[in-house]
Order: structure tokens, then C-alpha cells, then sequence
């Protein structure tokens, strides 16, 4: 039986923030447009080369360099639905992490490995779940 109980959100500001820094280098190198999706839809925004859609887009940030894990780890529900999605509609399924040394993308597909994980700080159990872990060699500074 599903939970009704509601969640508490945790995006803040800060976060919004760092979208649109993202959004905006992105953006910067003349060649992308990325449309933000509204709040609380499953993907961050759509990806647009000219008028074509070319990728459904995740944007997280971290308050780590890229080198301090050998992983990436993002819940694996997250991830199953950004390529569902994306295979739906025929384009990439991309990750972007905004880090302390850069911001750095990883076009994603199945096949990584998946264990429990997540985060214990907030004392809400809903925060630990099978999460998804992308190894950083796959990733690439933009």
C-alpha cells in the first residue's frame, strides 16, 4: 500500500541557484539551449540543439571535487526513468554534476552497478534507497 504520508522538500534556493548556473554554462558555448522542466517533474530539463531535442537532462551538484570518489552515486529510480524516457522520445539520457572543480557530464545507460545508498544526515528514512553507481571515469568536463 502507498505511503500517503507527505515528504518534506528539501530543494532550496541554493539549489535552483546551481541549475541555472548550470543552465547558463551550458548555454554559454552557443551551440545548446536547455529548457528547465517545472518543478517536481522527473527530468531537470530538455536538452535543444536548434529547434531539435537531442537530450532529457538531470543536473545535480556536489560540494566535491570530481576526484574525491571513484563513483557517482544517484538513485537508481531516478535513473531508470531518465531512460525510459529518453528512449521513448529517441534522444540522450544525460547526467550533468556541477562540482567544486567543474562541471562535468556523463550520457547515461544501464548496466552500472546498483546497491543501497543515500543520505543519513537528514534523519528521513525515505532518503536511503538502491542507488546507482556511475564510475567518474565515464564522466567528461564540459
Amino acid at each position: 500500500m502507498e505511503n500517503n504520508k507527505m515528504r518534506p522538500t528539501y530543494e532550496r534556493d541554493s539549489d535552483r541557484n546551481n541549475e541555472q548556473y548550470v543552465k547558463d554554462y551550458i548555454e554559454a558555448s552557443g551551440q545548446f539551449i536547455l529548457k528547465k522542466s517545472e518543478p517536481f517533474a522527473p527530468i531537470d530539463g530538455l536538452l535543444f540543439r536548434g529547434k531539435k531535442h537531442v537530450a532529457n537532462v538531470e543536473i545535480k551538484t556536489r560540494t566535491n571535487t570530481s576526484d574525491k570518489y571513484p563513483t557517482y552515486m544517484i538513485s537508481t529510480k531516478k535513473i531508470k526513468t531518465i531512460l525510459h524516457l529518453s528512449e521513448k522520445e529517441k534522444v540522450m539520457p544525460l547526467l550533468v554534476v556541477k562540482f567544486k572543480d567543474g562541471v562535468f557530464a556523463v550520457p547515461l545507460r544501464t548496466g552500472y552497478e546498483e546497491r543501497l545508498g543515500g543520505r543519513y544526515d537528514r534523519n528521513d528514512s525515505c532518503d536511503t534507497e538502491t542507488c546507482t553507481y556511475i564510475p567518474m571515469t565515464e564522466f567528461k568536463q564540459i
